[in-house]
């Protein structure tokens, strides 16, 4: 709890660091530590403040590492990247930019029906052309598939390839900072 009561924040330029609290009417407020008091920034539950309107140095720069969870269901829908599903065909397809790029079909083990297809983990690599896609371990596949999104060609990785881009303000300036922190959009 000390100096601030926060679990999630975000840093600006200098050595300020943003935190969203709880108000006694139960909405969010994003506040300002400096590292000696603490301000109030914007309204609270806001929906939108302007980084021209943080506290910290005349142009505020802020930064902040979003999470896998953020990456996968805000960032890839908003690229155009969906799971999309044929129930009656018993079809998946991975569509990325209303192109559909994949086919796979549905399994069925001794529990229930299932894909082998997940987009956790599944990210673009820098410059938006290729994307690793991750299938989970199936009777005839598991791993990672680099998918060329002009041509629709891919290849299969080696199952132990891994890529590590972290999603930050840094990397992609679509952001928003509301009274609830910093959200990827």
């Amino acid at each position: 709890m000390s100096p601030f009561p926060a679990i999630k924040y975000f840093l600006g330029r200098g050595s300020g660091i943003y935190f969203a609290a709880g108000t006694k009417s139960g909405d969010l407020e994003l506040k300002y530590f400096d590292g000696e008091k603490i301000r109030d920034v914007g309204t609270p539950d806001a929906h939108q403040i302007p980084t021209g309107g943080l506290p910290g140095n005349v142009v505020e720069v802020p930064f902040f590492s979003f999470s896998i969870v953020d990456y996968e269901y805000v960032v890839l829908p908003a690229k155009g990247v969906a799971l999309v599903d044929d129930e009656p065909a018993r079809l998946r397809r991975l569509v990325i930019r209303d192109k559909s790029c994949l086919t796979l079909t549905q399994g069925k083990n001794w529990k229930s029906d299932y894909y082998c297809s997940e987009l956790v983990r599944s990210i673009f690599l820098p410059g938006d052309r290729y994307f690793l896609f991750n299938t989970t371990r199936c009777s005839n596949y598991g791993g990672q598939l680099l998918i060329d999104t002009e041509t629709g060609q891919y290849e299969r990785l080696p199952h132990d390839t891994r890529v590590y881009l972290t999603l930050n303000t840094d990397s992609d300036s679509h952001y928003r900072i509301t009274g609830g922190g910093i959200q990827a959009k």
